[in-house]
This record gives structure tokens, sequence and C-alpha cells, in this order.
């Protein structure tokens, strides 16, 4: 199983890579205060035309623009337009200019501030024929937006300035910029999927700021989430692996919905921590898209009342023997005292049980989340076969063996493989003697049959003219 783990807190991601370490498990760090951090350069991943699609996605995504007048629109659409654009330029050409290293977003600000850049690029490119004819749209969007004396140059150069912000914010910090225009060491999503691998991410709230993490830990996200839809293999066959986001409001766009929608078709398991309902409001229905999504609900108590009335619908109900019945408390005064009464109470009596009955009554009354203790939680889930299990879990702080070095094993899987097996058993058969092919096996492996070494023997016997004697009963 591979997990990644994002938060804002240097604190949580440093115990996880406390732990991970603990248990000698090799660990992808993401921290703009790690000098030797690994990058997350989108120009590493997939072809051209994918590579501009998840950086225009990103840049879309990563900043609220509101609702904005019919003029922001257009020129949000030409700013992305022209980052497309300039990303495929990038991808064909820079390798080929500079000893096959890797573009980055740094190489796209540099086009969007000197359009000359790109210009010098098509040139290039329009020498080799077949690359002319291949990216002939391309080459005829520059020549109308980008080269000099054309007709759309000066208004183009104003439309892309929301880019030019977007990029600027992004790589002016130092650390950033490091992980964001990593030209040789970058997070292979598909091979962490694939492998299970621990990737840990620090968007660092208190050194970069609220809104500036907040963009760093969405580019993330959307990074990740072309290899998550694009993963290889079936739902039997692809290894598990859980995405963990801690306070996930600050990271949380339209983008990022389909974390609780499509993932788990991928066989990733999306954990994501919230202080309040409120900050599930992304859109009109997100609220309900990702509550009625996600089959696993944990809530701590110290709620609003609005929330405790939520979360006690939530819960559901159960069935169970309804009744009423009659209670009195005799007294020091004259008479009984029912309850709530005055006097000193002296014994205590009920009566008969009144409208009896097999009703409905809530798992968790609206107090009872309220009143959940430190290290308690109510909580909901659903098994594999859809049934709803709902009851109150006592938590506690890490056990102090994952805070210790631990000794580790390896184990060579590879013998066992189907190539070394006509027929692979499931894991619930039986082992067959006969399905397993020894003629196939190198020598030194374990499973080989017990041989006779008979390289100095005197004599050699054949065992099928070995001479056979049945011995029964009457002679044991």
């Amino acid at each position: 199983m591979g997990i990644t783990f994002i938060s804002p807190d240097y604190e949580s991601t440093n115990r996880m890579i406390e732990v991970a370490e603990n248990f000698n498990l090799k660990v992808n760090v993401i921290d703009p205060s790690n000098a030797s951090s690994m990058g997350i350069n989108p120009f590493s991943y997939g072809v051209a035309s994918e590579i501009a699609a998840t950086i225009s996605s990103i840049l879309t995504n990563m900043y609220a623009f509101g609702k904005p007048a019919e003029e922001e629109i257009y020129f949000q659409n030409s700013a992305l337009q022209a980052v497309e654009n300039i990303t495929i330029l990038l991808c064909e050409m820079y390798p080929r200019l500079h000893g096959g290293l890797l573009p980055c977003l740094e190489d796209i600000l540099d086009i969007l501030n000197d359009f000359n850049i790109a210009v010098d690029m098509c040139e290039k490119l329009q020498e080799d024929e077949e690359l002319a004819k291949t990216y002939k749209l391309q080459i005829g969007y520059f020549k109308k937006y980008f080269y000099p004396n054309s007709v759309m140059r000066n208004e183009t150069e104003k439309y892309v300035h929301t880019a030019i912000t977007q990029l600027d914010g992004l790589l002016r910090i130092p650390g950033l910029r490091n992980i964001l225009c990593n030209r040789v060491n970058n997070v292979n999503f598909d091979e962490a999927l694939e492998n299970g691998d621990v990737t840990i991410v620090c968007t660092r709230r208190g050194d970069l700021g609220s809104k500036l993490q907040s963009a760093f830990g969405l580019f993330f996200l959307l990074a990740m989430q072309r290899s998550v839809i694009k993963r290889a293999g079936s739902e039997q066959s692809r290894i598990p692996h859980i995405l963990y986001v801690d306070d996930s409001a600050e990271y949380l766009s339209p983008a990022t919905i389909g974390m609780f929608t499509l993932y788990r078709k991928y066989k990733v398991g999306t954990i994501a921590t919230i202080q309040n309902l409120e900050q599930l409001d992304i859109t009109p229905s997100s609220r309900r898209t990702i509550l009625s999504n996600c089959t696993a609900k944990i809530v701590f108590g110290n709620l609003t009342p609005a929330e405790n009335e939520f979360w006690s619908n939530e819960f559901g109900d159960k069935r169970e023997w309804l009744y009423s019945q009659d209670m009195s408390i005799k007294g020091e005064g004259s008479g009984d005292q029912f309850w709530g009464g005055e006097g000193t109470a002296k014994s205590v009596s009920y009566g008969d049980f009144k409208g009896v009955k097999w009703g409905w009554k809530k798992n968790f009354e609206l107090g009872k989340i309220q009143a959940l203790k430190f290290k308690n939680c109510a909580f909901k889930y659903k098994d594999d076969k859809g049934k709803s299990f709902v009851g109150v879990a006592t938590l506690d702080f890490m056990g102090s063996k994952y805070k210790e070095k631990q000794k580790a094993k390896k184990f060579d899987f590879e013998k066992y493989q189907s190539n070394h097996i006509t027929q692979p058993m499931s894991h619930n058969s039986r082992f067959k003697a006969k399905q397993v092919d020894f003629d196939n096996l190198p020598d030194d492996e374990e499973v080989d049959p017990i041989q006779t070494d008979i390289t100095d023997a005197g004599a050699l016997f054949n065992n099928e003219d070995a001479i056979v004697y049945n011995i029964g009963k009457k002679h044991s």
C-alpha cells in the first residue's frame, strides 16, 4: 500500500517522515524549506498536449476568480490559450536547444515577459519540415499574436498579465521555484502509485502565507490528479493508495472535488480533515457531493448546534423497544415529590410501562455528540457489503514503537511469480504439486526437490528397474 500525505504544518509532516524512516521506508519529501526537496515540474509528466492541459488547469484553479465579468473571462481564456501554446512550443524545442534539459514554469514566464523568445523558437522549429507540419497551428498562432508588428501582439501583452501575476507569485519564493522548476529530480506520480511509494508534502503555511501555500498545495494535487485518472491496471491489480489531505479546506477547489468522486475507481482512497461543514461550500452543490461520496465519517465534539443536528441525522436511527414510564420520588416534604421537586429523596418508585412499541431511535442524540470526551469520536462507515456501522471510538496518541528504529526484513517475491507456475494459484487455493514446473526453475531455488549428488557415484541406479516389494498389513 502507498500513501501520500499533504499538510500545511511541518510538525505533522515531520512526524510522518520520522515514522517512515523508523520503518525503513523510502520517502519522497516535497518541502519548500528543504534544499534537497524533490520537484514537481509539470513538464516531466506526459506528452506536450497533456502537459499544456495540466498547466492550464492548474493556473485556472490556483486562485479563486469569483464571478468575473465578460471582459475578464475573455482575458483569462486568452491568457490560458497563450500559456498552452507556449507549453507545447517549449516541450518540443527547449530540450533540443538546451542539451535535453526539461523546460519549466520559469521558461513560460520568461516568454510571457519577452515574446521574442517564442519568435526565435518558432523560427528554429520551422527549419525542420516535419516539425513545421506537425505544429502548423501553433506556428500560425505565434505569427498572429507574438511576432513583431503582428495584428494582435499589443493586445496579447495586455491579457497575459493574469498568467504573469500567477506565475510570478509562485516563483518569487526560492524554495517554491526549486520545486516547481526542478529539471532533473521530480516525483514520478505514475511510479509512486504503481510501487506504493510514500510521499510527504509540506506546504509551509507559516513561511509562505495562507494564499501562497494554498496555491502550492493545489498545484501538487492537480499535478497528481493526472496520474490517478490515467492509472494503469484494473481494480484487482492496482496497489491501494491513500491520499491524506490534512486541513483540506486549504486546498479545496472545484477541480479537487474529483478526489471524492473519482479516485476510488482507481484504488485511491481519500482522507480529508475539515474544521466545520461550511469549509465544504466550494460550489452550491459541493457539500452534498463530498459528503454523499464519503462512506466513512469521523466527528469530534464541540460542534455548533446546527452541526450537532446535522450529524445526529447523518448517523441515522436504530430499531429498539420504545416506551415511557412514570417515576416518583418520596422525599421529606409532604406527599410524593416528582423528579425536579423540592426535598431530599428517600426512595424512588417506577410505574408501569406505557406506549411500548418497536420503533426507531437516533443513534446519537444532540447532546451525545456535543458531550464527546477528549480522545473520543463518533464514527460511521460501511463495510464491503454496504452495511452501515455506527459507534464511538477511543483514540490515542502514536505508540512508542513508531518512534523507534525498527528492524526491516526484505523478501524476494520474484521466484513466486506466474512465470514459474503453470497455473497461478489464488490466495485461497491449496498448493498443488503437479502445477509446479520444476524444470524451469534455477538450480538455487528453494522449491527444487531434494536431489542426489551422483557426480562421484561408482554405480548408477535406474529407479524404474528397481525391485518393488509391497509390505502388507500382515508384515507390519
